[in-house]
């Protein structure tokens, strides 16, 4: 089967991270490298915890073991969230609002505040 290259974040209840690791051997991930524990405060409670550790991996792994990784990190009673998104190498744009509001028909124009109130004393006089 097809090794891909993934990253994997989680957030655990606790440092220990052997359960994460037992997972990842028994799914045949190679190369696993994690970057250090981050203490997190969680903007919501997860699970009744208001923070937990967060900790990246860098994996290879077959692409028929993903949907048992992820089964198993959500049955894993320490972990509280997990994604595991697959390396792509690409940077996708951001999409911006556009900062100007171009008038709905080519003809009208925008008016200043002054000459908006001008138009409407003329329309009311017009009454």
């Amino acid at each position: 089967m097809k090794t891909v290259a993934y990253d994997l974040t989680v957030h655990l209840l606790s440092e220990n991270d052997a359960a994460v690791q037992s997972i990842l051997s028994d799914a045949g991930a190679t190369n696993v490298s994690r970057k250090e524990f981050v203490k997190v405060e969680l903007v919501y409670p997860v699970k009744k915890n208001d923070a937990c550790f967060m900790a990246i991996y860098l994996l290879e792994l077959p692409t028929d073991k993903v949907k048992e990784v992820g089964d198993r990190l959500r049955r894993e009673e320490l972990c509280i969230r997990h994604l595991l998104v697959r390396q792509s190498g690409r940077v996708l744009p951001v999409r911006r609002p556009r900062e100007t509001h171009e008038p709905r028909r080519s003809g009208d124009t925008a008016l200043t505040n002054e000459a908006l109130a001008e138009k409407i004393r003329e329309i009311g006089e017009t009454l």
